[in-house]
């Protein structure tokens, strides 16, 4: 067979030969396809060149999985310059699932599930029922749980493959699912290939992002297709011809090709004969099959390049004006000279490869393209009209901006149905860019410019960008003079207030404008405002203030009218009287509003119930409930939809779990919490328990590595309740690492941040680390000699325990927080340490309120602590020993490996005999009790010499100082420093001149 026979009678075998070279990446693909079947799914980005066999390769793994009796759902993602169309790929997957398998899986679904799916999917799921569009801040991540329960159906009968192609070009809407997919994956049988042009992905392209964010993700693979190698090329050649190729034809294709299998293919059946110079570009090659079309091909090959996507018969011949066996002929023509591919089950035509569909419409002139789309939009605007994001692309590109406003706007409010907020936001900006270059027939739009703006900053709240919102907002309100329309102007400032809710003044502000443009009848709008209002109070404190904008809008309610409204006002009231100092009569309040919500059905209000009753139970101490609240409000968040709030709950649960000492069951939280995708606030609050986590189970450099990233986001966020937590949580980590000076700076950046943000619920855990740190700097310094700093220590410690003290005072004793109370009698405990005053009693009382509060490694804490003063105040020793076995115990149960090793240290030091999971008994003779009166004095058996040498080292003296003098070798005092510190267990000199100094084995300073 010569090449032009190939070219003209059997091109169709250019594309079909044998798979060449991918042997290795297919079997990767088989393999993952096997665990998906035994239930451990994956997903997998296959990225590459264009040209490199990605497409090829997925056919390949489809055909296997319907070898294996499984589904193979297939999408595509279509070029529509700005993602016109929400969940393109995901519609075509459903699409190709036969309708008895797809009904069955639907049939499990419940029937709101059903009608959701139908909105967004009607062609593959059924029409559903016109509605008005609503405030739905949830509807997207309501669908996708939706669309992941349908997936899990699917696979529960068979195994299901769904590859997703050309992801480079996927919508927002699409790109979110593939996120939210990847993190929700468990035991599916479900393997999901994404496949990526590796040469598309510029720096501020968003697929790069998404590959890079996918790629983090635990169950998530990438394979990256290299060029074949010459003897690659030279099997794929060798297979198109059926025969031996031309001598010099393989060394000529991969120099010129560099070994991609497409490029190949195109060049091979361009050249005319083997022996003569192949074309001398890609685009030379692909553009002669071009040429060789008769003219009505010609039209059709260019017609589907514009289109972007597969085109039906009925819309081919609309846009061609072709018809019968003309167009039958031209069909063929594009078939047999392969340049149109046809979908035998869907009738579709499409180009044959993307590169192909470039190089086409790139040939083509200015006036070709226009008329090109302007045949297309033409051919979409008539029954059955085709997408209206469709429809507004070609009319722009075919220079009718007027047509493009109008289909603009219809693809918005389309999108805006089916939760594709992305795609409403993109379809909203085009018609504001394109208004004003037709202002006559924008005037016929069925919204004016207010409107456009004012529905496009709602769809990017509803995608989180609050900033476009504001922006898109703030324009709005430049649009039209606010005396014409006042009632306009406050519900835009209104929005304004609630799309900047950490910025609390500038939100006030727009609140306060709103208030003061408000006709005097209009009750529920006006109640609105208050709650606003109280609602960005209570982000900063204000709770007196939040309590009386509260209770104003309560006076506004209108029964069922503003009853989610009341909702809100009665759960912000009762979150206010509760941080003002009455907790239980804040309960009711909010147990009160919770009634309401669940009446009114409104999801946002009831959500943020569940959030704030959590709260004020922990404000009562009563951790055990506010974690039982959280695990009730994460199930309703997740069953309605808002799953940044179920996100949010069930990190709050994992810091419920963290001081209940339930650390097992918290870990495998922490690790399901990090296949979600979590905003930013619910992030935050994860990396802290992880970090605070680690830190007590000595894993340091992970805790240190969440605390990273945890500080960061305390940069990035307004949030000052994360403050405390956060800086305390990283300061002990450094106190662990024996850098009291790192963890005194960290704690005074914390109280920075902080500002006058303090309250009793988060401020303690602050304050209390804060005098354990300076506890420990005093107690260095002392055995340094270092009186100043010591001095400098001791007024810090006193400084955080006043402060916290004064935090009290204004409320009466039972109404004081309980963990608030027990950080307080730590902070004096810690501030008797610094003082060089170990307090016993301090402790036992610190052990004795943590543990009413039931924090398992608080009470640890504080019994080692005891242990430690009674110790050194020569206290009895049996009460040392019970303390010190308390705490070892609790370590054990709980994992703290730090606080263990650290009273294990104690126990050796002081020769208790103490015994827990991993702690060794001291000897025996360690523990023969008073009468040894030497050892107790001296429970290390230390030499004199050595005594002599700890109180030098104590002062702070080098081993060459010490030698000189005790008139002694420098060799020898080095000697008698390695004993020491073996003999205290201790790991450096500083930590042995404390632990003497807090023994009293040397005098105090």
């Amino acid at each position: 067979m010569t090449l032009e026979s190939a070219r003209r009678g059997s091109v169709g075998a250019v594309s079909t030969p044998p798979l060449a070279g991918r042997q290795a990446e297919l079997a990767t693909l088989r393999s993952a396809l096997s665990e998906a079947d035994a239930g451990r799914p994956t997903l997998l980005v296959l990225s590459g060149d264009a040209g490199i066999g990605k497409s090829r390769l997925v056919r390949e793994l489809e055909a296997v999985a319907r070898e294996m009796r499984g589904l193979a759902l297939h999408g595509q993602c279509l070029e529509l310059s700005r993602g016109e169309l929400p969940y393109a790929p995901i519609a075509s997957a459903l699409r190709s699932v036969e309708t008895g398998e797809l009904a069955g899986a639907l049939a499990r679904l419940p029937e709101e599930a059903r009608r959701d799916l139908a909105r967004a999917f009607p062609d593959a799921v059924g029409e559903a029922p016109a509605e008005t569009v609503s405030e739905d801040p949830f509807g997207q991540s309501r669908l996708f749980g939706w669309l992941l329960s349908l997936l899990r159906h699917l696979s529960t009968d068979a195994l299901v493959l769904l590859s997703v192609e050309d992801i480079h070009q996927a919508d927002t809407s699409s790109r979110d699912f593939l996120r939210f997919l990847a993190q929700s994956l468990r035991s599916e049988r479900l393997l999901v290939i994404v496949s990526v042009r590796s040469d598309e992905l510029h720096r501020e392209h968003p697929a790069r992002t998404l590959v890079s964010e996918l790629t983090r993700l635990e169950g998530v693979s990438r394979l990256e297709l290299h060029p074949l190698s010459e003897a690659d090329i030279r099997s794929q050649v060798q297979s198109i011809l059926d025969q031996a190729p031309p001598p010099g034809l393989i060394d000529r294709l991969y120099a010129r090709t560099q070994g991609n299998p497409f490029y190949a293919e195109e060049l091979l059946a361009a050249s005319v004969d083997g022996r003569e110079s192949l074309p001398i570009s890609l685009q030379d090659a692909l553009l002669q099959r071009s040429d060789r079309l008769g003219d009505s091909a010609r039209t059709l090959l260019r017609l589907a390049a514009a289109a972007g996507r597969p085109l039906g018969e009925g819309l081919i011949a609309r846009a061609s004006g072709l018809s019968g066996a003309e167009l039958e002929l031209a069909l063929r023509q594009c078939i047999d000279h392969r340049v149109l591919v046809c979908d035998r089950r869907t009738g579709d035509y499409n180009v044959r490869h993307a590169l192909l569909a470039e190089a086409v419409y790139a040939d083509l002139l200015p006036v070709e393209r226009a008329s090109l789309h302007r045949r297309l939009a033409a051919a979409l605007s008539e029954p059955p009209a085709g997408a209206a994001g469709e429809r507004a692309r070609h009319w722009e590109l075919a220079g009718e901006p007027g047509r493009a406003v109008l289909a603009s706007i219809e693809a918005g409010t389309g999108a805006e149905r089916i939760f594709g907020y992305g795609e409403a936001l993109a379809h909203f900006l085009r018609a504001d860019d394109l208004w004003d270059r037709d202002p006559a027939a924008a005037g016929t739009a069925p919204l004016d410019r207010v409107d456009l703006l004012t529905r496009a900053a709602r769809a990017a709240r509803w995608m989180g960008d609050s900033d476009t919102a504001c922006a898109l907002c703030t324009r709005a309100l430049e649009t039209f003079d606010h005396a014409e329309d006042p009632l306009r102007a406050a519900h835009l400032l209104e929005r304004l207030g609630r799309y900047q809710p950490w910025n609390v003044e500038q939100s006030l502000e727009a609140f306060q404008r709103g208030l003061s443009l408000l006709p005097g009848e209009c009750p529920a709008e006006r109640m609105r405002f208050y709650v606003d209002e109280a609602l960005e109070l209570s982000f900063s404190g204000r709770w007196e203030d939040a309590r009386t904008k509260a209770e104003t809008a309560i006076q506004l309610a209108q029964g069922q009218e503003t009853l989610a409204s009341e909702s809100a006002a009665r759960a912000l009231l009762g979150t206010a009287i509760a941080f003002l100092g009455d907790p239980v009569a804040g309960e009711r309040d909010l147990r009160h509003a919770l009634i309401l919500a669940q009446q009114a059905g409104s999801t946002e209000e009831l959500v943020q119930i569940y959030l704030d009753l959590g709260e004020v139970l922990r404000l009562q101490g009563r951790i055990a409930e506010a974690l039982g609240v959280m695990l009730e409000g994460e199930a309703a968040a997740v069953a309605r939809g808002a799953l940044p709030f179920a996100n949010f709950m069930a990190a709050n649960a994992a810091d419920d779990l963290l001081r209940l000492g339930r650390w097992d069951e918290l870990a495998g939280r922490l690790t399901e919490l990090g296949r979600r995708e979590l905003d930013r606030p619910a992030a935050l609050l994860r990396e802290s328990v992880a970090g605070r986590l680690d830190t007590a189970r000595g894993q340091l450099e992970a805790a240190e590595a969440h605390f990273t990233t945890a500080m960061e986001l305390c940069q990035d966020l307004d949030l000052v309740e994360f403050v405390p937590a956060v800086y305390s949580g990283v300061a002990e980590l450094e106190l662990w690492r024996g850098r009291p000076e790192r963890a005194r700076e960290l704690l005074a950046e914390g109280l920075e941040k902080l500002g006058p943000g303090e309250n009793l619920l988060h401020i303690p855990s602050l304050h209390s680390t804060g005098a354990r740190v300076e506890a420990d700097r005093a107690e260095l310094a002392r055995a340094r000699r270092e009186e100043a700093a010591a001095e400098q220590a001791i007024a810090l410690a006193q400084a955080h325990h006043d402060r916290l003290a004064e935090l009290l005072v204004p409320g009466a004793t039972a109404s004081t927080p309980p963990e608030a109370a027990a950080h307080l009698a730590t902070c004096a405990a810690e501030l008797g340490r610094a003082l060089g005053r170990p307090d016993p009693e301090g402790w036992e009382a610190s052990a004795a309120l943590w543990r009413g509060h039931g924090n398992l490694y608080r009470i640890a804490y504080a019994e080692f602590r005891h242990a430690e003063a009674l110790v050194s105040t020569r206290g009895p020793r049996p009460h040392a020993r019970a303390a010190l076995q308390s705490a070892l115990e609790l370590c054990a149960q709980l994992g703290a490996e730090q606080l263990s090793a650290e009273a294990r240290r104690l126990a050796r030091r002081a020769r208790l005999s103490v015994s827990a999971a991993g702690a060794q008994d001291p000897p025996a003779a360690g523990d023969a009790g008073t009468a040894a009166g030497e050892r107790e004095e001296n429970p290390f058996s230390l030499t004199q010499r050595e005594l002599e040498v700890l109180r030098l080292l104590g002062s702070g003296l080098t081993n060459r100082e010490i030698s000189e003098a005790l008139f002694i070798s420098q060799h020898t005092a080095g000697v008698h420093v390695s004993h020491i510190l073996g003999k205290l267990g201790v790991a450096n000199r500083a930590m042995a001149a404390a632990v003497a100094e807090r023994l009293g084995l040397v005098p105090r300073g």
